[in-house]
């Protein structure tokens, strides 16, 4: 126990070495205590030596067959943890995105919202206000039309006054003619020879002109000559002769007269001349007349159907009917009864034909 005390490293320069060696204790001097034996310098330190190194070597291999079952166990641990990081990132990621996202829409909302409650605020600020206008507008429309009232009664105050004073001037200037026009009455007026002479003149002449005509205005009186100048004679009027007819009738005369150029009258084709057109003999001659004059008729207007009935004495009875009777009139009229339809069919007349006829006799 003593030799053991002795031999201990007070300084701890062997622990320091057992340190660089992976942390495990080494003794510098092949066992513990003894400092004889690595003092000596001989082959029994050098082979301590050799034998702690393979001591150590073999405690190296052991120790990593040991941990590589651990080692790959950790790293296969890391790699799930890295993995489940790497997810829950990822998903905090999509979380952040998400809630982002939501904040924008709501954002987006709120500021569609406020748009809306702006535009509906400025629409009712707009009302508001163009209501303030028409109660204004109504208000000083009432306004002006109390003015006017009151200043149109006050227009007729000052007319009917002004008339008033005009109608008084008016009255008294007429009082004043009066007045003055009685005085004058009053006095007595003085005829002098003067006036009395002027006056018997103007009778003179009054009763004078009386008497004239616009025939005798030439007739007043001779004419008074002019000293030193010959009185104005003046030719004698000249009355046309007029060609009196003897007895032996007129006289021819010496002017020939131009003669007017004749215009040649239109021929018209007689009616027994007329061009007739051939019909068929039998039942389908007979309609297929009857159907050409409803084709003829159905394109006139109801004035002219109404004078075809007028000239044919047919009675009108609508448009659609009429149509229908004149053309069995013009059948009628063109192959008879039926009783004659094995006979030779008469010549039957076109409806052109019927229509000129119609024409000329109205300008006949």
């Amino acid at each position: 126990m003593v030799g053991h005390g002795n031999g201990r490293d007070y300084d701890g320069s062997n622990h320091n070495r057992g340190r660089d060696y992976g942390g495990h204790r080494v003794y510098g001097r092949g066992h513990r205590g003894y400092e004889s034996d690595q003092s000596d310098g001989g082959d029994r330190s050098y082979d301590g030596d050799q034998r702690l190194g393979g001591e150590r070597n073999f405690d190296r291999g052991t120790r990593r067959q040991a941990l590589d079952p651990l080692e790959s166990k950790v790293v296969e641990i890391g790699k799930r943890v890295a993995a489940v990081c790497q997810y829950v990132e990822a998903e905090q990621q999509k979380k952040v995105v998400k809630e982002r996202r939501k904040a924008e829409r709501k954002e987006a909302e709120e500021r569609a919202e406020a748009e809306r409650a702006a535009v509906v605020l400025n629409k009712q600020r707009k009302e508001e206000q163009a209501r303030k206008e028409a109660d204004a507008k109504e208000e000083l429309h009432k306004s002006l039309a109390i003015r006017m009232v009151v200043r149109v009664g006050e227009l007729r105050e000052e007319v009917r006054e002004d008339v008033r004073q005009k109608i008084r001037e008016a009255i008294n200037e007429l009082c004043m003619i009066v007045t003055h026009w009685k005085h004058k009455k009053k006095d007595p007026v003085e005829f002098t020879a003067g006036s009395r002479a002027s006056s018997s003149k103007t009778e003179e002449l009054n009763l004078q002109t009386r008497r004239l005509c616009v025939s005798e205005k030439r007739k007043r009186g001779p004419e008074v000559p002019i000293e030193g100048s010959p009185p104005m004679e003046l030719p004698s009027k000249r009355t046309p002769v007029r060609a009196v007819q003897g007895a032996g009738g007129t006289r021819r005369l010496t002017r020939a007269r131009t003669c007017k150029q004749k215009v040649a009258t239109p021929k018209k084709t007689p009616p027994s001349i007329r061009k007739k057109t051939p019909a068929t003999i039998g039942v389908v001659g007979r309609l297929r007349f009857e159907k050409r004059v409803l084709n003829d008729l159905k394109n006139l207007d109801a004035v002219v159907l109404q004078n075809i009935c007028k000239d044919e004495s047919i009675p009108y009875n609508r448009k659609f009917g009429v149509i229908f009777d004149i053309a069995t009139y013009r059948t009628h009229v063109a192959y008879g009864t039926d009783n004659d339809e094995e006979l030779i069919a008469p010549p039957v007349v076109s409806a052109d034909a019927v229509a000129e006829e119609d024409r000329e006799e109205k300008e006949g």
